[in-house]
């Protein structure tokens, strides 16, 4: 995973400034989160999802970013594990 761009959310929804990382996938072979295997991209995996990570000093942290799927031979759709 690469970092795109840092951000600090202070929204009024939000009980605590909340330190957001965007992150996208390299440029190197996707793999299959089950078997292992290197495979193709099949698409984006319909839209972006966040993560809570380690909290930084008093900030509370969060990855987000596009999940793509890869396609193995069997044709079954799995999610995406960087290398």
């Amino acid at each position: 995973m690469m970092v795109e761009d840092v951000s600090l959310d202070v929204s009024p929804l939000r009980d605590a400034p909340v330190l957001v990382a965007r992150v996208r996938c390299g440029k190197g072979a996707l793999r299959c989160s089950r078997c292992g295997r290197k495979a193709p991209r099949y698409d984006n995996g319909g839209g972006g999802r966040s993560w809570r990570h380690q909290d930084f000093g008093c900030f509370r942290v969060e990855l987000s970013g596009p999940v793509p799927r890869v396609e193995i031979t069997s044709g079954l759709l799995r999610i995406l594990v960087e290398l």
